[in-house]
């Protein structure tokens, strides 16, 4: 009986020492530090919209429509089934700035309505679909960059002569 009581002894002791290792390990916590951080970035602007989308002086034919192309990277323009005159041509380029090494996204409305702001022509329009040089533009270690949009203006048959001008919106975003 002794034996037996010093058993049971050992194994209340053991049970005892067990439950205790129990509650003190759900009992020792852990904590961690973390820090919170932010940066600000210097707001995306347009410094300079240094020249306008400029299909030129055109003639348009009576009986074909045409189109005039230019690209957003300066090539050749191209005119087809027009007349297009020796006048300056090429595509808006702007000079942007925001945070140095930033990528932002740029997107531009698809196409542009050019109206007549003549007497003559005050009820014509003309429609260009608008292209961009590049949809991400890369802000260089000054946090400058640049991109230009080029489109094609398309022309009806017997387009009323005069001046046309319209306006298109170009959103940049920081990615």
């Amino acid at each position: 009986m002794v034996m037996a009581m010093t058993v049971t002894r050992y194994l209340s002791i053991l049970i005892t020492s067990v439950i205790a290792m129990q509650v003190n390990i759900a009992m020792a916590g852990t904590s961690e530090t973390s820090h919170a951080s932010a940066i600000i970035m210097t707001p995306v602007s347009v410094v300079t919209s240094n020249r306008g989308l400029r299909f030129g002086e055109i003639s348009a034919h009576q009986d074909r429509a045409g189109n005039v192309r230019v690209s957003p990277e300066q090539n050749a323009p191209q005119c087809v089934n027009l007349t297009c005159f020796d006048s300056e041509r090429g595509p808006a380029t702007f000079d942007v700035s925001g945070s140095a090494n930033a990528v932002v996204s740029l997107t531009i409305s698809e196409r542009v309505t050019l109206l007549g702001l003549d007497e003559r022509n005050a009820s014509n329009t003309m429609t260009s679909e608008l292209t961009v040089s590049d949809t991400v533009v890369t802000f260089d270690e000054r946090g400058k960059a640049s991109f230009s949009v080029g489109g094609a203006l398309s022309v009806l048959p017997g387009q009323a002569a005069g001046r046309y001008s319209g306006a298109f919106v170009v959103n940049l975003d920081y990615q």
